[in-house]
Parts: C-alpha cells; structure tokens; sequence
C-alpha cells in the first residue's frame, strides 16, 4: 500500500486543539475559532484559524 518508499512514523503524543464558535448566524452561517493546543512548532503551518460554514439546519 505504500508505494512512494517513505516511511510513516505516528506521533508519541496526540494532537489537540481548541476552538470556539458563533452558531446560528441569520439561522445559515456559523463561525468558528480554532488554534493549536501542542505541535506548535510544526514549520509551515498556522497556529489559529477561522472558518466559516454555510448552511440550512432544521
């Protein structure tokens, strides 16, 4: 199943993070906050973010 050769090692510790959001924005859109917990150190990647879900709940 591994063709490309590279070697996969799994992480000692877990990944986790945080986040808060805003719900039920005009009843179709949500915003959320999210930042790293650990594996802060990781070049290359964003420590916080923010997204944004559209949508029709009932």
């Amino acid at each position: 199943m591994n063709a490309s050769g590279l070697v996969y090692k799994a992480p000692t510790t877990p990944y986790w993070e945080y986040s808060v959001g805003i719900g039920n924005i005009f009843k179709v859109f949500r915003i959320d906050a999210c930042w790293r917990g650990n594996y802060r150190d990781v070049p290359g990647t964003s420590n916080f973010t923010i997204k944004g879900e559209f949508g029709f709940y009932f």
